[in-house]
């Protein structure tokens, strides 16, 4: 398959200087969170682990950035365990309930974290209950197979609408697994009405469970975002395979309280300085080297506008 179906293009990569130039803005209104972290003396991180961005083992993309982050503040690094249904409530205080593309806040909760940073997608009803850092890492929604599924891979265009069709079209009639409410809902990836046997998982379902999944013929594609792909294909080596994407390109980023503004901005200063220094490059090449070939001007982007 030719890794060019995943470039970015230039419009894109417009919208994407834009939005870091707006994150860049600076503002320090609100600094109660980033007081709280100085005053403790620690950030704690609240991260689920997931893909190569928190490993459970101590490490991982995400880990690292915050320790480093935790170092550009001069305090200590926690690192909190959580899990995709908890999170968030665990950050804002507030119980969440998430349903497609909505999530609910109720009773008071007690707050276990000062950030999330997990491979988190910036999506519209994430970000109406938290903060986001500028974009950190790109992603999209793809399908992936097992190795004997009977169709093929796409063939590449310079149309990412029409490949994302393609890929589709490849999977009508048979079963995909979805979770509903976060990036791999049917609703966001144009698979409702389509003809696809969509499969809804519980979404407190582990997202590493999903290739085992299809693996053990409980469905026949999964939906998966574009890291866990690259560490599903290199965990199973001649198993899967990836048949296409099903969304258009999509941002991570690392999530805030909406009261710790100034701890938000503080990071995205953090990041310019580490894109600038190279140490951010260093970090995406140890755990997902490949993802330069498949979105070089993401990172184009960033470079831009961190140098100036």
């Amino acid at each position: 398959m030719k890794k060019n179906v995943f470039l970015w293009s230039t419009p894109v990569c417009h919208g994407l200087v834009c939005m870091l130039m707006a994150f860049f803005m600076t503002s320090w209104a609100r600094a109660e969170g980033y007081d709280k972290v100085m005053e403790r003396g620690t950030l704690r991180h609240l991260g689920v682990p997931y893909a190569h961005f928190v490993s459970g083992s101590g490490d991982g993309f995400s880990v690292e950035l915050v320790q480093m982050f935790a170092d550009y503040l001069g305090v200590r690094y926690e690192y909190v365990n959580a899990s995709w249904a908890s999170v968030i409530s665990d950050l804002i205080g507030k119980k969440t309930t998430v349903s497609t593309q909505k999530l609910s806040t109720g009773e008071p909760a007690d707050i276990k974290g000062d950030l999330i940073a997990n491979g988190l997608t910036i999506l519209p009803w994430r970000e109406r209950e938290i903060l986001f850092s500028v974009p950190i890492f790109p992603s999209g929604v793809w399908i992936v197979a097992r190795a004997d599924f009977p169709h093929q891979p796409i063939v590449p265009s310079d149309d990412l609408a029409h490949d994302i069709q393609s890929t589709i079209d490849r999977v009508k009639g048979y079963r995909v697994l979805a979770i509903e409410g976060g990036c791999l809902d049917p609703a966001l990836n144009r698979l409702e009405g389509s003809g696809v046997n969509v499969k809804i998982m519980p979404a407190k379902m582990n997202l590493n469970e999903l290739i085992p999944a299809v693996l053990n013929n409980e469905a026949d594609c999964t939906l998966l975002d574009f890291p866990d792909a690259l560490v599903g294909i290199q965990k199973w080596p001649g198993k899967v395979k990836i048949l296409g994407p099903v969304s258009m390109n999509q941002y991570m980023g690392v999530g805030f309280a909406k009261s710790s503004v100034r701890l938000r901005d503080e990071f995205n200063l953090f990041f310019q300085k580490c894109v600038n220094e190279g140490k951010y490059a260093r970090l995406v090449n140890k755990y997902y080297p490949a993802v330069f070939s498949f979105y070089p001007s993401f990172f184009e982007g960033v470079m831009r506008i961190c140098e100036k």
